[in-house]
Protein backbone atom coordinates (compact mmCIF):
# COMPACT_ATOMS: atom_id res chain seq x y z
CA UNK A 1 0.00 0.00 0.00
CA UNK A 2 1.21 3.47 -0.80
CA UNK A 3 0.06 6.57 1.09
CA UNK A 4 0.78 10.05 -0.27
CA UNK A 5 0.07 12.87 2.17
CA UNK A 6 0.21 15.87 -0.13
CA UNK A 7 -0.49 19.55 0.30
CA UNK A 8 -4.09 19.26 -0.95
CA UNK A 9 -5.07 15.59 -0.72
CA UNK A 10 -4.28 12.23 0.79
CA UNK A 11 -4.01 9.50 -1.81
CA UNK A 12 -3.96 5.76 -1.11
CA UNK A 13 -3.24 2.94 -3.52
CA UNK A 14 -3.03 -0.80 -2.89
CA UNK A 15 -1.29 -2.97 -5.46
CA UNK A 16 -0.71 -6.69 -5.69
CA UNK A 17 1.36 -8.88 -7.98
CA UNK A 18 1.56 -12.60 -8.49
CA UNK A 19 3.69 -13.78 -11.38
CA UNK A 20 2.91 -10.86 -13.65
CA UNK A 21 2.22 -7.15 -13.77
CA UNK A 22 0.96 -5.19 -10.79
CA UNK A 23 -2.78 -5.26 -10.19
CA UNK A 24 -4.70 -2.34 -8.70
CA UNK A 25 -6.61 -3.65 -5.69
CA UNK A 26 -7.90 -0.43 -4.14
CA UNK A 27 -7.44 3.33 -4.17
CA UNK A 28 -8.86 6.49 -2.60
CA UNK A 29 -8.31 10.23 -2.83
CA UNK A 30 -9.53 12.46 -0.01
CA UNK A 31 -9.13 16.25 0.06
CA UNK A 32 -7.53 17.91 3.04
CA UNK A 33 -9.50 20.78 4.63
CA UNK A 34 -8.68 24.21 3.17
CA UNK A 35 -7.27 25.36 6.50
CA UNK A 36 -4.64 22.64 6.28
CA UNK A 37 -3.82 23.43 2.66
CA UNK A 38 -3.01 27.05 3.53
CA UNK A 39 -0.53 26.35 6.31
CA UNK A 40 0.39 22.73 7.00
CA UNK A 41 3.11 23.74 9.45
CA UNK A 42 0.41 24.51 12.00
CA UNK A 43 -1.91 21.69 10.95
CA UNK A 44 -3.52 19.68 13.66
CA UNK A 45 -2.19 16.11 13.40
CA UNK A 46 -5.63 14.86 14.41
CA UNK A 47 -7.18 16.55 11.35
CA UNK A 48 -4.72 14.88 8.98
CA UNK A 49 -5.25 11.57 10.78
CA UNK A 50 -9.02 11.87 10.39
CA UNK A 51 -8.67 12.39 6.63
CA UNK A 52 -6.24 9.46 6.47
CA UNK A 53 -8.71 7.20 8.29
CA UNK A 54 -11.47 8.32 5.92
CA UNK A 55 -9.28 7.48 2.90
CA UNK A 56 -8.36 4.07 4.33
CA UNK A 57 -12.03 3.33 4.94
CA UNK A 58 -13.00 4.46 1.43
CA UNK A 59 -10.34 2.26 -0.16
CA UNK A 60 -11.12 -0.78 2.01
CA UNK A 61 -7.48 -1.84 1.87
CA UNK A 62 -6.42 -5.20 3.22
CA UNK A 63 -2.68 -4.46 3.39
CA UNK A 64 -1.13 -4.00 6.82
CA UNK A 65 2.15 -2.44 5.67
CA UNK A 66 2.57 0.83 3.81
CA UNK A 67 5.08 3.14 2.23
CA UNK A 68 4.32 6.77 3.05
CA UNK A 69 5.25 9.88 1.08
CA UNK A 70 5.21 13.28 2.77
CA UNK A 71 5.67 16.78 1.39
CA UNK A 72 9.33 17.80 1.54
CA UNK A 73 8.29 20.74 3.73
CA UNK A 74 7.46 18.20 6.46
CA UNK A 75 10.70 16.23 6.35
CA UNK A 76 14.10 17.19 7.70
CA UNK A 77 17.00 15.00 6.63
CA UNK A 78 20.54 15.52 7.90
CA UNK A 79 23.75 13.53 7.59
CA UNK A 80 25.67 13.38 10.85
CA UNK A 81 29.18 12.15 11.42
CA UNK A 82 29.66 10.41 14.76
CA UNK A 83 32.41 8.45 16.42
CA UNK A 84 32.60 4.84 15.32
CA UNK A 85 31.49 2.18 17.77
CA UNK A 86 28.53 3.99 19.36
CA UNK A 87 25.74 1.71 20.57
CA UNK A 88 22.20 2.08 19.22
CA UNK A 89 21.16 3.82 22.45
CA UNK A 90 24.06 6.27 22.16
CA UNK A 91 23.22 6.95 18.51
CA UNK A 92 19.57 7.56 19.38
CA UNK A 93 20.55 10.05 22.11
CA UNK A 94 22.95 11.82 19.72
CA UNK A 95 20.25 12.08 17.03
CA UNK A 96 17.78 13.54 19.58
CA UNK A 97 20.33 16.12 20.72
CA UNK A 98 21.15 17.11 17.12
CA UNK A 99 17.47 17.22 16.15
CA UNK A 100 16.80 19.90 18.76
CA UNK A 101 18.86 22.28 16.61
CA UNK A 102 16.87 21.67 13.42
CA UNK A 103 13.27 20.99 14.44
CA UNK A 104 11.35 24.21 15.12
CA UNK A 105 8.84 22.62 17.52
CA UNK A 106 8.75 20.14 20.40
CA UNK A 107 10.48 16.84 19.63
CA UNK A 108 7.46 15.03 21.07
CA UNK A 109 5.56 16.19 17.96
CA UNK A 110 8.16 14.74 15.58
CA UNK A 111 9.00 11.22 14.48
CA UNK A 112 12.76 10.72 14.60
CA UNK A 113 14.58 7.94 12.84
CA UNK A 114 18.14 7.21 11.79
CA UNK A 115 20.14 4.77 9.75
CA UNK A 116 23.84 4.06 9.90
CA UNK A 117 25.25 4.54 6.41
CA UNK A 118 28.71 3.18 7.15
CA UNK A 119 32.17 4.61 7.63
CA UNK A 120 32.69 8.25 6.71
CA UNK A 121 34.85 8.80 3.64
CA UNK A 122 36.58 11.65 5.53
CA UNK A 123 37.57 9.60 8.58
Amino acid sequence: MGVDIGSHTIKIVELSRSNGPFQLEAYAVEPLPATLMDDQTSAEPKSVAQVLLKALSAASVSAREAVVALPDTHVICKHLEVDAGLSDDELELYVRLEAEQYIPYALDEAALDFDVLGPSPNN
